[in-house]
């Protein structure tokens, strides 16, 4: 299956708003988020969940995944994840990182998020007038 950073960026965005309590591990299934994101295939959010949790984007609290279609732990982002949902928050930001990434054939993950961190600045200048370093 082919990875889709449209889909980890959905995921992600859903899972920083997941009502839970301070200090809270939860079960996270392929259906809960499919609920979210309907439209989806319930095997492609599975992969894609798999590969946020390998990515290090979200705290399991050291669990793995349980197996194909269980889901994870989850007890929040890490630092990573935050990191990542605020390169790829903005629409505009996230339409120009897209755009980049196609210009080129495709990018990996960490080249996803310098791009963005890219445009993030461009936009800053644009709608600030001021440049960032």
């Amino acid at each position: 299956m082919k990875r889709d950073m449209e889909l980890i960026r959905e995921i992600m965005l859903q899972l920083e708003v997941w009502p839970m309590e301070m200090g809270d591990a939860i079960s996270m299934t392929p259906e809960a988020m499919q609920a979210e994101i309907p439209d989806r295939d319930l095997a492609e959010i599975n992969h894609h969940m798999d590969l946020i949790r390998s990515a290090g984007f979200i705290d399991t609290g050291g669990a793995g995944s349980s197996g194909p279609m269980f889901g994870f732990i989850f007890m929040g982002l890490t630092m990573s994840g935050h990191d990542f949902l605020d390169s790829v928050r903005s629409p505009e930001v996230w339409r120009r990182t897209k755009a980049g990434a196609e210009k080129v054939g495709g990018v990996g993950l960490s080249v996803i998020v310098e791009m963005a961190k890219a445009y993030g600045k461009q936009v800053i200048t644009e709608k600030l007038g001021i440049t960032l370093g």
